[in-house]
């Protein structure tokens, strides 16, 4: 089923006091869509960095929580106050839920700035956040900064946090790259590719000849969860003749089921028969014979009862005619035709 979700990033705003040490800017470092890494900034100092809080996306086809970065000041004037580390702690839960504790990221130290300032960085924790999800609605990350010490001094701030990162999302349990019908020896192929896979038991193709009433065709059990590209196949051993339609159904473990693309392929025997054209057809119903006609041939057309509704004759040595259906109501209608045998080619109106 198509799973609707929100992705909220929220925090709090601390503020910055004079002090012998305290935290003096922060980020935190995500993935989306695999775009590579991005640094969004915390609520102290961000200068010209993209705030944390203004950020939306929509439909993300994947969020990667990679870390964080904490900088650090300390007052060389106060030889006793010392940074000693730095995390940054996040949760992830679906809004209406009571929320868990929170995960912390150790964020080891990266380099000297000067000036009694650091970095404490990491951007390789690589946390797949849309993998938690288990069901469509409202889901948070929340996050904050923290730095350590050795307790001695004035360290202010030593924590930070910022507002919401929001992203909207229709998530898909599979992202289908492609769905096709190819006639070959009397049979319909049907071939299908998927790029990523959640949740995904099974896949029914249905058929139909009139894209109205379908029945199932068969069954292929599906990848469950997957970020693997994966392919599939099933053959239609009887089309009909004329215009087949196929659809997909993709069903959940948990039963739930999305239909995804139709198909049409207009199948015409290896032995030989008509070509309708177009269909559906609007205006005029083009019929053109294999080959050229050996004698006057009459072409009847026919409501699902049976029931003649018009006559045509491709005279001897012709190969086309045309049927008018302009004031037919919309349905499925037959062409028969008598050439030695008589053999019945449905179309859609």
């Amino acid at each position: 089923m198509r799973k609707i979700v929100m992705f909220l990033i929220s925090c709090l705003i601390t503020n910055s006091v004079h002090a012998d040490g305290g935290i003096y800017q922060t980020y935190i470092i995500v993935n989306v869509n695999n775009g590579g890494n991005s640094f969004y900034a915390g609520g102290i100092n961000p200068e010209m960095a993209t705030s944390f809080s203004s950020q939306t996306f929509n439909n993300p086809t994947s969020l990667v929580l990679k870390g964080g970065e904490v900088k650090t000041f300390k007052n060389n004037t106060n030889g006793n106050t010392d940074v000693t580390g730095a995390k940054l702690h996040y949760r992830f839960y679906k809004e209406g839920n009571i929320p868990g504790g929170f995960t912390e990221i150790n964020l080891p130290f990266g380099l000297d700035i000067g000036g009694g300032n650091q970095s404490w960085f990491k951007n390789s924790e690589n946390i797949d956040l849309t993998a938690l999800i288990t069901s469509s609605g409202t889901w948070k990350l929340e996050c904050y900064w923290q730095m350590t010490h050795n307790g001695a001094g004035t360290i202010n701030p030593e924590y930070d946090s910022n507002m919401s990162m929001n992203f909207t999302a229709a998530i898909l349990p599979i992202s289908l790259t492609h769905f096709s019908a190819t006639p070959k020896s009397g049979r319909i192929e049907l071939t299908w590719a998927t790029d990523s896979e959640k949740n995904n038991d099974y896949m029914a193709v249905e058929k139909s000849a009139d894209a109205q009433r379908w029945e199932e065709l068969g069954r292929v059990a599906g990848a469950g969860t997957t970020t693997l590209p994966q392919s599939y196949s099933l053959t239609d051993e009887k089309p009909l003749p004329g215009l087949n339609y196929y659809r997909l159904r993709q069903v959940d473990f948990d039963g739930r089921f999305e239909y995804h693309k139709t198909i049409a392929v207009d199948f015409r025997a290896e032995t030989g028969g008509l070509h309708l054209f177009p269909s559906p057809a609007q205006e005029r119903l083009n019929v053109a014979l294999p080959a050229p006609a050996e004698q006057d041939s009459e072409l009847w057309l026919l409501d699902t009862q049976g029931r003649v509704l018009q006559r045509i004759v491709i005279p001897q040595g012709g190969t086309q005619g045309a049927f008018e259906v302009a004031k037919l109501p919309e349905g499925v209608y037959f062409v028969r035709m008598a050439m030695g045998d008589v053999r019945s080619f449905r179309f859609v109106r």
